[in-house]
C-alpha cells in the first residue's frame, strides 16, 4: 500500500471500535454514579430509621442490599 492510499473500510472499523469503547466507558461511569447515589439514599433512609444493623448487613450481603433497594423503591 502506498502512503497516499486510504483504506476507507479500515478507517470506518477503527472509528466504530473507538466509538464503542468511548460509549462503554461513559456508560460504566454513569452507572457507577447512579449506583453510588442509590446507596447513599438508602443509607440516609436507614440512618433516619436507626437501622444501623441493616446498614452493616448491606455491606456484605448483596441479596439483602438488592432487597433493601427494592423495598425503598431505589
Amino acid at each position: 500500500m502506498l502512503i497516499t492510499e486510504f483504506d476507507q473500510e479500515l478507517y470506518e472499523k477503527t472509528i466504530l471500535k473507538e466509538g464503542i469503547e468511548i460509549g462503554i466507558e461513559q456508560g460504566m461511569e454513569t452507572g457507577m454514579k447512579k449506583g453510588v447515589s442509590r446507596l447513599r439514599r438508602l443509607y440516609m433512609l436507614l440512618s433516619h430509621e436507626n437501622k444501623t444493623d441493616d446498614m452493616e448487613r448491606i455491606m456484605w450481603d448483596e441479596d439483602f442490599c438488592n432487597k433493601s433497594l427494592q423495598k425503598y423503591n431505589l
